[in-house]
């Protein structure tokens, strides 16, 4: 039991991949936060957040790169500690992509229906390519595996969680087991963490004003 005139002891764990996608989805870019407000704001400023730490899969490509690399650098100049995974490039055949083999099917059944040969041709190389996708790895392990330590070393009393991801579930309970308080946060919906968590913090277009943000003068 933490003593009533003690501050909380609080981290706050940022799932940058989910974190991203769910902020843009209100309209709100990610590299304008400021993160310290923000987890000012989440905490009520009534704990103390001794680390903010973001975690997010390491893009290559030369325009992709350097994006991220300005974006991390910025939020390290907020004393924002960054953790990074790594991004996997996976092929897929057309078989094993749902769209393209509607679309294999749609041509195998109507093909004569299209007039435009060119048109024809064209769909016909787009259900035949193989493509490229992109997953994190060793992202969510390391903020799960994180969490849980941190925690048995007593670094933190309360954690915030700005994610989505039910994967987190596990960890979470395991953190409490321990005691301690997690709090997930995110514009997105959470239903699988929701119950995990102390409490889910929704976070609409609204919650997002002014004083969450870096000043655009600097």
């Amino acid at each position: 039991m933490i003593p009533s005139n003690k501050q909380e002891k609080t981290i706050v764990f940022i799932d940058g991949n989910n974190w991203y996608h769910a902020v843009k989805a209100i309209g709100v870019s990610s590299s304008k936060i400021n993160y310290q407000a923000l987890a000012r704001k989440l905490s009520l400023s009534s704990r103390k957040v001794v680390e903010i730490r973001y975690y997010v899969g390491k893009v290559s490509g030369l325009g992709r790169s350097r994006d991220q690399e300005k974006f991390l650098s910025i939020i390290k100049a907020q004393g924002v500690k960054v953790i990074l995974g790594r991004v996997e490039k996976k092929w897929t055949l057309p078989e094993n992509n749902p769209i393209q083999k509607k679309l294999q099917d749609f041509l195998s059944s109507s093909s004569h229906c299209i007039t435009d040969s060119n048109a024809l041709d064209t769909l016909r190389s787009i259900a035949s390519q193989t493509t490229a996708s992109y997953t994190e790895k060793r992202v969510d392990v390391n903020i799960a595996v994180d969490m849980v330590a941190k925690a048995m070393k007593n670094e933190f009393d309360v954690a915030y969680l700005l994610s989505a991801d039910g994967d987190f579930v596990p960890a979470v309970e395991a953190v409490r087991e321990m005691g301690k308080k997690v709090f997930a946060a995110s514009p997105g919906r959470g239903h699988e963490l929701n119950k995990a968590v102390n409490s889910f913090i929704p976070l609409p277009s609204e919650w997002f004003s002014e004083d969450v943000f870096l000043d655009s003068s600097t």
